[in-house]
């Protein structure tokens, strides 16, 4: 399936990358473009294939609000321990993250940040979002006026992370990011439609190309899960509409509306 997303818009499936890329001669897995095979536009994408006999390595990351900063603490250490001159998430096939972990997953895989440079964004971005709404003086009613507001609005204004997820992602949508191709990884978040007719139901936005196929059933042979795919290149999911679904953990944060796709919240409910 299509997912390595070129500038000028085309996407190529890894088929494609290999038959029309140019391996390194130092690293044969890893395909050099200068141009689009199709529109001839100058370009400079890597694509890294994962070897057909290497495993798969993956991280995950939960949330829990400033709490997030703990694995990042724990990716620094292992960067340390393993002390090779290369990017801890570079180590990694598969990413996923929940909550204001899919923050910190987007980005070390996305934007291509090093762990030192997550940990600052990550504080900086947890005083602007994390600070609660103002009370309304000290009386009975302007305390029972902030409760109502966190009930029905969500204890954190919507607005400040909307605007601090933007300011860091702008319209990118997730398959926007030449970085995540580059070292060979695919990052994913779980979400939760809340206006699914059968109650919620848990999805899964991805950087890379599910076409909406059904992973998993449980026992029964019901659908655990679907992958939330947009049906054309020019509509995708937006990296910050994803991340800000997955951040929306009920109380905390209000549902978030992605087009095309309904409401969703963060998929650790």
């Amino acid at each position: 399936m299509p997912e390595h997303k070129f500038p000028c818009g085309h996407v190529f499936c890894e088929c494609c990358c290999t038959e029309l890329g140019q391996p390194q001669e130092l690293d044969c897995y890893l395909y050099s473009f200068t141009t689009c095979p199709l529109c001839v536009q100058p370009c400079a994408v890597s694509v890294r294939i994962k070897p057909p006999t290497a495993g798969a390595r993956v991280l995950t990351i939960d949330g829990g609000g400033i709490r997030a900063v703990i694995p990042i603490q724990f990716l620094r250490a292992l960067e340390a321990a393993l002390g090779l001159d290369m990017p801890v998430q570079e180590h990694f096939d598969f990413a996923y993250g929940t909550s204001s972990g899919s923050m910190v997953i987007m980005a070390l895989f996305g934007l291509g940040m090093k762990v030192e440079q997550v940990h600052s964004l990550f504080m900086n971005l947890a005083q602007r979002v994390f600070k609660g709404r103002t009370p309304l003086g000290f009386s009975f009613i302007g305390a029972f006026y902030s409760l109502v507001a966190s009930c029905r609005h969500g204890q954190f204004p919507a607005e400040d992370i909307d605007k601090s997820l933007f300011e860091m992602f702008g319209d990118t949508t997730m398959m926007d990011h030449p970085y995540t191709s580059a070292i060979g990884a695919r990052i994913g978040f779980p979400i939760v439609d809340v206006d699914s007719h059968t109650g919620p139901s848990t999805c899964l936005v991805t950087s890379y190309n599910g076409a909406g196929q059904v992973r998993d059933t449980d026992t029964d042979g019901r659908d655990t899960y679907r992958v939330l795919r947009s049906g054309n290149a020019e509509d995708q999911i937006l990296a910050r509409d994803a991340v800000r679904c997955s951040s929306a953990a009920p109380w905390y944060f209000t549902p978030h509306q992605i087009p095309e796709h309904g409401q969703f919240m963060d998929g650790g409910m």
